[in-house]
């Protein structure tokens, strides 16, 4: 079985982007993920490492300003040190698969970005685990999401995209409708809200650094880039690297239906 972990990040008023993301790994492979998480905390907080959260925001604060604790704890250069240190696990590990979806607020007004962004990365999990079936890899899908303020909208979006699918299609590899756990509990959602921050970061802020340490990890075909989505009235004109993959593949395809060379 596959496992996806997903966060948010951007929820908060005033932002104009909204991401949910986060990394699928097999049941088997998540252990040694979450080991190598440990065993990078435990260098930094040598005697409590088994209660800090790797949390990216708190890591983030530079030196000079208050963090809050334990991150309080290290120096500003401690703290990037440590942030660097984590994205750096997450490409170089050969276990998880990255996943992240970006909406645009006011693109998709008046509906709810959350659930916009929720049940588009659902499709494109449902969509690997379907590639990987094809390859004779049958393996079934749970999600698991860290605990928010939406998840009593996502119970009932859960239960649908179970029962009826998504928007675009059916899905037919998720074992279960979606659990929910706090991000305290489990290195693999601190994991995925590393994956999140960074994204957010990204588009909103132009904030690339640790955003560009990870996009190798997001899932792909070949060239295609499936595990990153840009929701946006002007994915036409966009050059980040989900909708300039978008562009690429359909000019492929058309030129392939069409006869033309690609």
């Amino acid at each position: 079985m596959h496992l996806l972990y997903l966060d948010e990040a951007g929820t908060h008023p005033g932002t104009g982007h909204v991401v949910v993301g986060g990394l699928s790994i097999f049941e088997r492979s998540a252990y040694w993920l979450k080991q190598d998480l440990d065993a990078l905390v435990q260098r930094f907080f040598p005697e409590t490492h088994a209660s800090v959260e790797l949390h990216a925001s708190p890591l983030r604060v530079r030196e000079g300003q208050r963090a809050r604790p334990p991150y309080d704890q290290l120096t500003g250069s401690e703290r990037r040190e440590l942030l660097t240190a984590a994205y750096a696990a997450l490409r170089d590990s050969p276990h998880p698969v990255l996943f992240a979806t970006v909406v645009d607020r006011v693109h998709v007004a008046p509906r709810d970005p959350y659930e916009v962004a929720f049940e588009d990365v659902i499709s494109r999990f449902d969509l690997m685990l379907s590639r990987r079936h094809q390859l004779g890899d049958t393996q079934r899908g749970l999600v698991i999401v860290a605990e928010s303020n939406y998840r009593e909208r996502l119970e009932t979006l859960g239960d649908r995209i179970l029962r009826d699918g998504t928007q675009w299609s059916r899905t037919r590899n998720l074992a279960d409708i979606p659990l929910f756990a706090r991000a305290s509990r489990t290195r693999l959602l601190q994991a995925a809200d590393l994956v999140t921050n960074a994204t957010w970061g990204s588009f909103e802020k132009g904030l690339a650094w640790d955003f560009n340490t990870i996009l190798p990890k997001f899932d792909r075909e070949d060239d295609r880039l499936h595990g990153l989505t840009h929701v946006s009235a002007n994915a036409a004109q966009c050059m980040c690297h989900a909708c300039y993959s978008w562009r690429l593949h359909r000019t492929l395809t058309e030129g392939e239906t069409s006869g033309l060379e690609p």
